[in-house]
């Protein structure tokens, strides 16, 4: 009867420990902040092209490769950019469009999206755009990062660092082999 009590007794202790570290890990967000890049600005020569940022009500010309960071969670709540093109010759404004924070669509390590926008007109004339998700090398894959290299350097290089090296390593696990030698000889 001890033995039932007590394992209901530790079973109910691991599931209230477990419930309780379940409370304090963080949660995924939905939405991440998101970076803006514009990339083909100056192949529109007839047009030049405007943003207005909601965070701080500021209009700012888009320029070449301009990048905008979008914060979830802002002064004045999600963060938004309006974006129009103005004809240079008539001075006329064209449709707007609005961009917001997005929500990734597969999981990445940062906590930024970054996002290329492409602008395009249609046969009418209406201003539209295009998104390309940014994927980051790092995120992609993981690089092979050597402890030493055994390229030879470009300028001044040491014949003898090579045969340094191999000794080195010889040496070392002579050394590490005599140490395991040595603990198993007393066990």
């Amino acid at each position: 009867m001890q033995i039932n009590k007590l394992s209901v007794l530790v079973v109910f202790l691991l599931f209230r420990l477990f419930a309780s570290a379940d409370i304090a890990l963080p949660k995924q967000k939905n939405q991440l902040d998101t970076k803006y890049y514009f990339a083909n600005v100056d192949s529109f020569a007839t047009h030049t092209f405007y943003v207005k940022k909601s965070a701080n009500d500021k209009t700012y010309k888009l320029k070449q490769d301009a990048a905008f960071l979008l914060k979830v969670n802002g002064a004045k709540g999600d963060e938004r950019l309006e974006v129009w093109a103005v004809n240079k010759s008539s001075q006329q404004k064209s449709n707007s469009f609005i961009l917001t924070t997005v929500k990734p669509t597969e999981p990445i390590s940062s906590s930024t999206n970054y996002i290329a926008i492409t602008f395009y007109f249609d046969k009418a004339g209406k201003l539209n755009y295009k998104q390309t998700v940014l994927k980051p090398d790092c995120y992609s894959k993981k690089q092979f990062i050597p402890v030493f290299s055994l390229k030879h350097p470009a300028s001044g290089f040491n014949s003898l660092s090579l045969l340094s090296i191999f000794s080195f390593l010889v040496l070392l696990s002579a050394f590490l082999f005599a140490k395991m030698k040595q603990r198993n000889v007393y066990v």
